[in-house]
C-alpha cells in the first residue's frame, strides 16, 4: 500500500469518523427541546395538582407545546414536598 492510498483511507476514516459524531450530536441535542427533556417538570405540572393533598388524584395541564397532558398527581422523585400531574402511560400530551 502506497502513502497516498494510506492517507486517503486515513482521511475517509476521519470523515466519516467527524459525520457520525455530528449526526449523534444533532439527534442528542433534539431530545432535550422543548417536551423532549428529563428535567423538571413544567409548572403547570405542579400547579394541576395545586389543590390536591394525597397522590392518585386525576388531573391535566396545557404542557409548553400546548398539548393537554392527562394525566395523575404523584409525588417527584425528587421530592418537593408538591404534588406533580404526572403523564398517564408516559404520554407526552394530545392535541384537542
Amino acid at each position: 500500500m502506497t502513502l497516498k492510498s494510506k492517507l486517503k483511507k486515513t482521511s475517509t476514516i476521519c470523515l466519516m469518523t467527524l459525520c457520525l459524531s455530528a449526526t449523534l450530536s444533532t439527534a442528542s441535542a433534539k431530545g432535550k427541546g422543548k417536551g423532549g427533556h428529563r428535567g423538571k417538570p413544567p409548572e403547570a405540572a405542579f400547579t394541576a395538582c395545586a389543590d390536591q393533598t394525597e397522590a392518585g388524584a386525576a388531573c391535566s395541564f396545557d404542557n409548553p407545546n400546548g398539548d393537554t397532558v392527562e394525566g395523575t398527581c404523584k409525588m417527584p422523585r425528587k421530592s418537593e414536598h408538591a404534588l406533580v400531574c404526572a403523564p398517564d402511560g408516559g404520554q407526552r400530551g394530545k392535541r384537542d
